[in-house]
């Protein structure tokens, strides 16, 4: 039986092995997002996101 590896970075297939998440990525971001209700449905009006990369 099989069962599932959670793996924190990139699987190499050909060398078969985890290649890891450097140590200055955060895992997770945070983001702060404003909707409002529409007749149609949800609406997002502001997206804000904290600490995450620059474009």
């Amino acid at each position: 039986m099989q069962g599932r590896v959670r793996v924190r970075g990139t699987y190499d297939t050909k060398a078969k092995k985890v290649i890891p998440l450097p140590t200055e990525q955060p895992l997770r971001y945070v983001m702060t997002v404003s909707a409002e209700k529409w007749p149609d449905g949800w609406m997002v009006t502001a997206i804000n996101p904290q600490g995450g990369p620059t474009c």
